[in-house]
């Protein structure tokens, strides 16, 4: 696994209480056990730069990654027996149930201007 990946995938566990900033991605490896065989305590916010390019993008990439992990979740989801209607309700249930943990976040990363207009008032 290369360490961009390592990093996205130990960031994601932190966005809750993070949000999608930098911390996340800096602490992700550093806070994991000692004895855990992905553990760097190496990971700067230069390091960041490298690996991401920039702190837009890497802010962008850890998006993109909990996107893809909520997708992972609604495909592992057992699915109960009944109509279709009912099928696409319990997926788009679990869907909203992944996304609960960080909504004030994604309004954040997707509605920026949300907060900007707020701010001002």
């Amino acid at each position: 696994m290369s360490l961009r990946t390592q990093i996205l995938k130990h960031a994601l566990p932190h966005v809750p209480e993070q949000s999608f900033t930098l911390r996340p991605l800096l602490n992700s490896l550093s806070n994991l056990p000692k004895d855990h065989p992905d553990r760097n305590d190496t990971i700067t916010p230069e390091v960041l730069d490298v690996i991401f390019g920039s702190e837009l993008n890497a802010r962008r990439e850890l998006v993109k990654a909990w996107e893809e992990e909520g997708l992972n979740d609604m495909v592992g989801f057992e699915l109960p027996k009944g109509p279709e209607l009912e099928l696409v309700g319990d997926i788009l249930a679990r869907r909203l149930e992944y996304s609960s943990r960080i909504g004030e976040h994604l309004v954040e990363v997707r509605f920026p201007w949300l907060q900007a207009s707020g701010a001002e008032e």
